[in-house]
């Protein structure tokens, strides 16, 4: 699903020294800067701060915490080449996402401070290309209630899906831009509630199949974004698909044989997303070291979605050559009719 780069004016432009000019975007997102050549003549070279902090001053912060990105750049205001600081290598280089060729360099950021500006700045003279999916649609989906708070957070859950969907697979915005099977999950849930549609989610799984990450429950997420695919799209043939891929993988087959009760040691806590109901249900996982010094994870609710997966795929049996041959291995019921016309397990 490819991207197209938007052009963003600015929403504030300041003084705020000598001599420097700040100009706010509004939010952060991914992008680069351009100048409208033909607003001015001027040849001057100027510089140019990159930030998605501020200190306490009001200006960008150059030791900003965590991975805030800050950068500079010097370029001449008859520029035309899109405008970012060089970038770093750790997220930039294999196995970082590659960037789309047709987008150019990228950084997120909110705020640029200029330096050297020849004479007033206008926000037709400057603007922020930012990309978005073609596909994207910002008017799928809307929220309001009386708690401020929750909308805010609603909206900054739907702006972090446009922002970081460009490459075509979910990541882990600019930290390392490398998708992480946890990450991933949580994003496909996020998105099919702002702008649904199926084709990020699926090429994300792909992807994850092929690029596995290190930390060893990361991929039983997998099992949750095929048993989410299904939940939201009905469409078995996807699921029968993939199915052999989740049923051979190593680390389901941890989920199928290690017993929690005689894994003592430690327990891990996290949310897991209870699809009937729309509830958000705490499931423990239990961790010990093997032998050789990995990790091993034992997820109860992962177990109970592979279950739920087999179930469903049971219940496609003779539609899908690839599922023939399952057991049922539930007393429960396969299968009931949902609301929307497809079915669910219990």
């Amino acid at each position: 699903m490819p991207a197209q780069l938007i052009e963003e004016s600015p929403v504030r432009i300041e003084q705020v020294a000598a001599g420097v000019i700040q100009i706010d975007f509004g939010r952060v997102a991914f992008g680069h800067i351009v100048f409208n050549t033909t607003a001015f003549k001027t040849s001057a070279t100027v510089l140019v701060r990159f930030g998605e902090w501020l200190n306490k001053e009001g200006r960008i912060d150059p030791q900003a915490p965590g991975s805030f990105r800050h950068g500079v750049a010097r370029v001449s205001c008859q520029s035309r080449s899109p405008t970012v600081p060089e970038p770093d290598p750790r997220n930039t280089t294999p196995p970082a996402l590659p960037v789309p060729e047709h987008l150019g360099p990228l950084l997120p950021f909110r705020w640029i401070e200029i330096e050297g500006w020849p004479g007033e700045i206008r926000t037709s003279h400057i603007h922020r290309r930012t990309p978005v999916l073609q596909a994207w649609d910002s008017n799928a989906s809307s929220f309001a209630c009386s708690n401020a708070r929750l909308v805010a957070l609603w909206d900054l859950c739907k702006h972090t899906l446009r922002s970081t969907t460009y490459a075509g697979v979910y990541f882990d915005g600019d930290r390392e831009r490398v998708s992480y099977e946890i990450d991933a999950y949580l994003s496909q849930l996020i998105h099919e509630a702002v702008d649904p549609g199926s084709s990020i989610a699926r090429a994300t799984f792909v992807h994850l199949f092929n690029h596995r990450t290190w930390p060893t429950e990361a991929a039983f997420h997998l099992l949750g974004m095929a048993y989410a695919d299904w939940w939201h799209t009905g469409d078995r043939e996807w699921l029968a698909e993939h199915f052999e891929k989740l049923q051979g993988s190593d680390r389901v087959k941890q989920l199928e044989h290690l017993d929690p009760d005689r894994l003592p040691v430690f327990r891990i806590h996290f949310f897991q997303h209870h699809s009937r109901s729309g509830r958000r249900k705490e499931c423990s996982g239990h961790k010990r070291r093997n032998d050789a010094g990995s990790l091993k994870i034992v997820a109860p609710s992962l177990r109970m979605r592979w279950h739920q997966i087999n179930r469903i795929s049971l219940a496609a049996v003779g539609e899908h050559p690839n599922l023939s041959g399952l057991a049922e291995e539930s007393g429960e019921p396969l299968a009931r009719t949902a609301p929307s016309g497809r079915s669910h397990p219990h």
